[in-house]
């Protein structure tokens, strides 16, 4: 696919997205080059690296950009894959690609990112290795949620196994026609399966970009218990000092949307 603007960086990840669509959310898949999908599943970080002693059953465990440009412990392609997933370069791609999805409230912020944790900037700039633990008694990764309200954006990268677990596909969420949204007591958001429908399963692979919004429903199907094996992503992620919607106004409504069109 050709871009109305020049794309300087073989490894940004943009120029391999598909066509966003924008029902029942916005999302939109891509897939990495097979040579370079190959380099960086080779240079992946060394897992103990990313854990640091710490294990569990079916956990999440991540490895955040300031750690990873704050070190050594990554291979140069990774530190630069980070660096500029972190930068005002990309952020200026990401708004020129899909910022027309963008609510005023995202619109109107200064376009000035940084790395989260490290910068002041308004909006926070995140790539982290991310591992979950072996599946054990639970195999339930995630289940269908909506993510942080002051995420805006992110994007998943799954990679060839290499001895890792690549089970888990990411279902695409629909609330359901009539219902009123409905989420477990005492979650992150995480919906109740009455109240919403399985719209797609999208690939075991590639690249995965959605928009938050109420409607940014998704989810991660259970994976193999007692196989032994992690399983490893990398999550993109953009956080802004604005609410893309209002969780205290969702339950019984279709609460307040800031962000996508859809």
């Amino acid at each position: 696919m050709d871009w109305p603007w020049s794309m300087s960086n073989r490894l940004s990840i943009i120029q391999y997205m598909q066509d966003i669509q924008t029902e029942p959310q916005t999302y939109a898949h891509g897939e990495l080059p097979e040579d370079l999908l190959a380099e960086l599943s080779d240079a992946w970080p060394d897992r103990d690296t990313v854990l640091r002693g710490r294990d569990g059953d079916n956990l999440l465990f991540q490895y955040q950009a300031r750690d990873s440009l704050s070190g050594n412990k990554i291979s140069p392609i990774w530190r630069e894959f980070v660096e500029y997933h972190t930068s005002q370069e990309f952020l200026d791609e990401l708004f020129d690609w899909c910022g027309e999805y963008f609510c005023d409230e995202i619109k109107q912020l200064p376009r000035k990112g940084g790395v989260r944790f490290v910068t002041e900037d308004p909006i926070k700039m995140e790539t982290q290795f991310c591992i979950d633990t072996p599946s054990v008694n639970n195999p339930v990764v995630k289940p269908m949620h909506l993510d942080n309200a002051l995420e805006f954006y992110k994007f998943l990268i799954r990679f060839p196994s290499h001895g890792y677990d690549t089970g888990g596909k990411l279902n695409v969420g629909k609330w359901k026609e009539g219902k009123e949204m409905s989420f477990i007591p005492n979650t992150k958001h995480f919906s109740t399966s009455d109240s919403v429908d399985i719209f797609a399963t999208l690939p075991n692979s590639g690249i995965i970009f959605f928009l938050n919004s109420p409607n940014a429903l998704h989810g991660v199907a259970e994976r193999i218990k007692n196989n032994g094996l992690y399983r490893r992503y990398v999550n993109i992620v953009g956080e802004s000092p604005v609410k893309v919607f209002d969780p205290k106004t969702m339950v019984g409504g279709r609460g307040e949307h800031k962000l996508a069109r859809n």
